[in-house]
């Protein structure tokens, strides 16, 4: 069982996901600004800017993995800015997309889980992605 609480494995999580960005073309830059000041990606430049500085490092993973998710999903910020729900279906969208690509390390290093609730709190998944995680264990599983 992974235990991102665990530096080394985060790392190596974090490692993988920005591994994946550069393999993919996408450029990153991981700044330490105000707390919790949101991350965002860039599709012009296919570049990602990740703020490291959260109130719980753990959340971090995910961040990155939904920055790459818009970027690989040609998302534009017209997409996301046109209007509310558009706003949400462009976010709904990046968070499916990441939740794939953590699935995908956890089949790459056989990592297996009981109920996607323990998947969602091992990796630090937040509350709003829990109905895809539901859907997604039911169709598998």
């Amino acid at each position: 069982m992974i235990d991102l609480s665990n530096k080394r494995n985060r790392e190596r999580l974090i490692e993988y996901l920005l591994n994946f960005a550069f393999e993919n073309g996408i450029g990153f830059i991981m700044v330490k600004v105000g707390l919790d000041d949101p991350s965002a990606s860039y599709p012009d430049t296919r570049m990602m800017v990740i703020n490291t500085n959260l109130s719980d490092p753990n959340e971090l993973p995910f961040i990155i993995a939904h920055e790459i998710a818009h970027l690989m999903l040609k998302h534009s910020r017209l997409d996301f800015d046109s209007s509310p729900i558009n706003g949400l279906r462009t976010d709904s969208n990046a968070d499916r997309y990441a939740l794939k690509m953590f699935l995908e390390y956890c089949k790459i290093n056989d990592f297996c889980f009981d109920t996607w609730f323990k998947f969602a709190e091992v990796f630090c998944i937040p509350k709003r992605c829990y109905y895809l995680l539901e859907n997604y264990f039911r169709m598998v599983g």
